[in-house]
């Protein structure tokens, strides 16, 4: 059974142009997409407890920032709120907001804004 991995540039080029090409699969061909879809149905529960794993510990590490960021961060986390519920007091996306909690991206200042009036908090510049 090949796998992603066993196809070269060259079979990838040759299937993106034959794509417009349609064809029943073939027998085999359907028994090895089964045992793809297996492989990956085996593999999502661990993949998805580093992803879970890997972004509590960002989000625990932005969070010990000494920054207004990792002000926010502490106070978000020590209001109880759900993230959704703020996301949408505050009117951002939920994905914007737990990208800042995981430190993977910031928020202007109307949003940082927000959120501590929301909060009820005052932020304190550093430096």
């Amino acid at each position: 059974m090949r796998t992603a991995w066993d196809y070269s540039p060259g079979d990838l080029m040759n299937e993106r142009r034959d794509a417009g090409v349609r064809r029943p699969a073939t027998a085999q061909e359907r028994q090895e997409l089964q045992g793809c879809c297996r492989q990956v149905e085996g593999d999502l529960p661990e993949l998805r407890r580093q992803a879970t794993q890997t972004e509590q510990q960002m989000r625990a590490s932005a969070m010990l920032e000494p920054t207004v960021s990792g002000q926010l961060r502490r106070a978000i986390s020590e209001s109880g709120m759900g993230h959704r519920e703020l996301a949408d007091q505050t009117g951002l996306s939920p994905k914007a907001l737990a990208e800042f909690l995981a430190g993977a991206a910031a928020l202007d200042s109307v949003a940082i804004d927000k959120l501590a009036t929301l909060l009820k908090r005052e932020l304190t510049p550093i430096g």
